[in-house]
């Protein structure tokens, strides 16, 4: 998924799925996947041919140059205005923690997609931005809703956005 909006904010105006899948090197039809949920969340926009919102190509920007505070204040911008996941993270409160197979299922279950791999992979994507957001926290092995408010100026580790730590 962050390859693929990276991938859009790259693009200079409305992009068809095999435009952006030959910026990345996947198949188009898992960029043509993607781009429900990424309407969806605001980063991208458009009719046949999809272009970044501007908040979109902030995001993309921040995925593709590695910055960790931009790209977990996404993160955190996603999670504030999607109810869908506020949803999600509200099931792991009054659960007190989930596995993580049993959040994947849920999640599919829940955004009305059949159980299928590529709604699995949707779903660790969700769950992935969850955690980049600090939403959610995982301890030993279960995932659990973060006690921290969202806005909370601590920040969830850069492995959690994907983002490779700096060497000394």
């Amino acid at each position: 998924l962050c390859k693929i909006i990276a991938a859009y904010s790259e693009t200079s105006g409305p992009s068809s799925p095999a435009d952006v899948s030959k910026l990345i090197g996947i198949h188009e039809t898992q960029v043509s996947r993607s781009n429900k949920f990424l309407i969806a969340i605001g980063v991208i926009e458009g009719g046949q041919k999809k272009k970044c919102t501007p908040f979109g190509a902030k995001l993309g920007r921040a995925i593709h140059f590695e910055e960790a505070g931009p790209t977990i204040e996404g993160w955190r911008e996603i999670y504030k205005s999607a109810d869908f996941l506020q949803k999600i993270v509200s099931s792991i409160r009054i659960r007190k923690g989930m596995e993580e197979s049993a959040l994947i299922s849920h999640i599919a279950f829940t955004s009305g997609n059949a159980k299928n791999a590529f709604a699995m992979a949707g779903a660790g994507a969700v769950i992935e931005i969850l955690k980049g957001a600090g939403a959610i926290e995982e301890h030993g092995g279960t995932l659990i809703a973060s006690d921290k408010p969202i806005d909370d100026s601590s920040s969830p580790t850069s492995e959690l956005v994907n983002i490779p730590q700096e060497k000394d």
